[in-house]
């Protein structure tokens, strides 16, 4: 289920980013200027799919009903500086054919991005916390998920691409803990 999340919210990230949206400008100056602020919530068609799940073993493939609803701010100043926090909350169940089952507790992503022409920050921590059920819904386990993705990028030379050398941080962190 995360790569789906991490795909998700790179998605966002790049888009954000092929629209000009680009190295974090200091808070005061984000206040200072005058801003658009926009806020919305999406909830996403339920999705139905195969998959197995964390800890699990690989072939024991199950059925995923999943939702995801997405909560935003964006804040856009005069001074091009641009910004979205926001997160994704997912609900969803995996049925195995034994009957057993897994359901999401806590599963969200949040997501802060910021930027102006001359670069931008992104950060996205996922938190992720499942019960394994067994047939007769008794809990018999329980994992948790934390990831953290953090990059930033200054664009030096002002084309709007990053150049090899211009990624000034990169923190990719990702802990599963399984029963």
């Amino acid at each position: 289920m995360a790569a789906s999340h991490v795909l998700s919210t790179l998605r966002r990230a790049a888009l954000a980013t092929a629209a000009g949206a680009l190295v974090l400008a200091p808070a005061s100056l984000a206040l200072a200027a005058p801003a658009t602020v926009t806020r919305f919530i999406v909830v996403h068609d339920p999705e139905i799919f195969t998959a197995s799940a964390f800890c699990l073993p690989e072939d024991l493939l199950g059925t995923v009903t999943t939702q995801e609803v997405s909560s935003e701010k964006s804040v856009e100043t005069s001074s091009g500086v641009f910004q979205i926090n926001g997160v994704d909350d997912f609900s969803y169940r995996i049925d195995f054919p034994d009957g057993s089952y897994v359901e999401a507790g806590i599963d969200r992503d949040l997501f802060s991005f910021v930027g102006n022409p001359s670069g931008f920050q992104f950060t996205r921590v996922t938190q992720d916390f499942e019960t394994i059920h067994a047939s007769d819904g008794t809990a018999v386990g329980k994992l948790a998920l934390n990831g953290i993705l953090h990059t930033s990028w200054h664009d030096a030379d002002r084309d709007g691409v990053p150049d090899e050398g211009e990624l000034t941080t990169q923190v990719d962190h990702f802990r599963i803990r399984c029963p």
